[in-house]
């Protein structure tokens, strides 16, 4: 079935189910669990669809493309190193609320 993809232009829709048992999905489906899908909190099911339709519908697969381009960008130059101390000083003030905490809860 030919529909239209987010961006106004006409894909071939994936919706049902693959020779396998699988379930299809289409574009819009696939654009919304895409962030999911990148971060790998999707069960091998979805990916295994996600990633079917991202290899067969260009827009899609240009997308994620993107999509992993610019998280490597942030991930390569937009770390940054914490200055000496400060991850100490934040696990000391983290144990020192989990302390008085406790202390309000027992009261």
């Amino acid at each position: 079935m030919i529909e239209d993809d987010i961006a106004g232009g006409p894909t071939v829709s994936d919706a049902g189910r693959g020779s396998d048992g699988s379930m299809r999905v289409d574009c819009p489906e696939a654009l919304e669990r895409l962030e999911r899908y990148l971060d790998g909190e999707l069960d091998d099911a979805q990916i295994a669809d996600i990633s079917m339709h991202l290899a067969r519908c260009f827009p899609c697969g240009d997308r994620a493309e993107f999509e992993r381009q610019l998280r490597e960008v942030i991930r390569t130059r937009a770390a940054e190193t914490a200055p000496a101390g400060l991850l100490e000083r934040v696990r000391g003030r983290c144990r020192e609320t989990a302390v008085l905490r406790e202390a309000a809860a027992e009261a």
